[in-house]
């Protein structure tokens, strides 16, 4: 039995559940969850790992970690990998069109991704773990952080006034 198989063994019945009620739960087969665990399979993909991460109630970057992944695929393609953070982004949103009252689906550009990836009140906003040299935020100190950082920026909306945003000074 691998390292990997043993660590998703053990959270298997942790969780109370047979091999085939997690297969059920996340539409795997019964017997690849059992050659996993066994060592007879490699390493999931990052999508079926994700599955069952969530089904046995475990962090999915920890998850991800455990099973020796370093990267993980993000929809428009490109590959990310920056230490720890591992994200889903986003690549479509859908439009809708009151006029026709039909809903589109319209893909994102990659400048539009990125923005949205890197939006800090979205990362704030996250159920994942957020730390910063180390530490980890509490649900406190998140508040407290985008508290800070709406009165900074209260005066600076860049959308409204981007000479004042760019030539912001902290003194």
């Amino acid at each position: 039995m691998n390292k990997f198989g043993s660590y998703l063994k053990d959270l298997r019945k942790r969780n109370s559940l047979t091999t085939r009620r997690l297969a059920d739960l996340t539409n795997v087969s019964a017997s690849y969850i059992s050659n996993v665990e066994n060592g007879k399979r490699g390493i999931p993909s990052a999508e079926v790992l994700e599955r069952l991460a969530e089904v046995l109630q475990a962090d999915y970057v920890e998850f991800l970690k455990a099973a020796g992944h370093t990267a993980i695929p993000i929809p428009f393609g490109d590959t990310l990998n920056k230490g720890n953070l591992l994200f889903k982004v986003p690549y479509e949103e859908n439009v809708f069109n009151p006029e026709d009252r039909v809903m589109t689906t319209r893909a994102l550009t990659e400048a539009e991704i990125m923005k949205r990836f890197f939006d800090l009140d979205r990362l704030l906003n996250a159920e994942k773990t957020l730390n910063y040299k180390g530490i980890t935020f509490t649900d406190k100190q998140r508040q407290l952080l985008k508290t800070f950082l709406d009165a900074l920026l209260s005066n600076l909306n860049p959308n409204e006034n981007s000479a004042n945003w760019q030539n912001a000074k902290i003194e």
